[in-house]
């Protein structure tokens, strides 16, 4: 069913202007149309396609990631309008979201007259998980109603990265009081520390500042004999990454 909307010039010039209205000969069935007081035929009224407006990813992690955009029929109390996601490593995508809905029906109900009023714009999203850490992805949300379909923009994020750390202690026995050494290796830079943990408490702290490639750092041995821990953890890009060694004291 066609709807009509009744507008002034200015509205209709504004919303030319704004929405990229499409001027028609004739409307699909369903389509809303914008129409001049006092007309409801196409070759006075134009053709309303749906807003389909790509944001920006938010809540990135190293494997999931949260897709924003915005979504509608492009005026208000029109068509009850459809929307998801594409996602993938190139342009091409490859991937999508489940389906959202901008306006509701009661079940059973089709028809725009028993619906509640449909708004013009509305702001989505949707969460996306099991993405490859480090790696960019492209994505564009799209709309689509009876008036047709909508593509937003490419738009793209890249997921959090793992930080490499390796680390390893000589000896890893050594006699209380006496000396051993951490060897460790970040291939990014990135703000390190090396903490010894026993029962989960630190007994000594290093604060290596930024770092990246090999480095050392000598610990004393505490006199009290037990299993302790090496934790070595290194952040950059909002990344952290902690890695534990033991190291028995006799």
């Amino acid at each position: 069913m066609t709807r009509y909307i009744s507008t002034t010039r200015s509205a209709i010039l504004g919303a030319l202007a704004s929405a990229a209205v499409l001027a028609l000969s004739a409307a699909p069935a369903g389509a809303t149309l914008v129409c001049p007081p006092g007309k409801t035929t196409p070759p006075y009224c134009t053709n309303v396609p749906p807003t389909a407006i790509t944001g920006n990813a938010t809540a990135i992690t190293k494997t999931s990631a949260t897709l924003n955009g915005v979504s509608g029929p492009g005026v208000a109390g029109g068509d009850i309008t459809r929307y998801y996601f594409q996602y993938g490593t190139t342009k091409r995508y490859g991937s999508r979201t489940p389906t959202g809905t901008v306006g509701l029906c009661p079940p059973g109900a089709s028809n725009p007259t028993y619906c509640p009023s449909v708004p013009k714009t509305k702001t989505v999203f949707a969460r996306i998980f099991g993405l490859l850490p480090g790696q960019t992805y492209h994505f564009r949300i799209v709309s689509t109603n009876p008036d047709g379909i909508s593509y937003g923009s490419d738009h793209t994020f890249k997921a959090h990265g793992i930080i490499p750390i390796k680390f390893v202690i000589a000896p890893a026995r050594v006699r209380g009081g006496r000396f051993f050494t951490v060897v460790v290796a970040v291939s990014v830079r990135a703000h390190v520390s090396i903490s010894l943990l026993f029962h989960s408490g630190v007994v000594r702290s290093f604060n290596e500042g930024f770092r990246t490639g090999t480095f050392l750092q000598t610990i004393k041995a505490p006199l009290k004999k037990g299993l302790y821990t090496v934790r070595v953890k290194a952040t950059a890009e909002g990344v952290t990454e902690t890695v534990d060694r033991p190291i028995t004291v006799f």
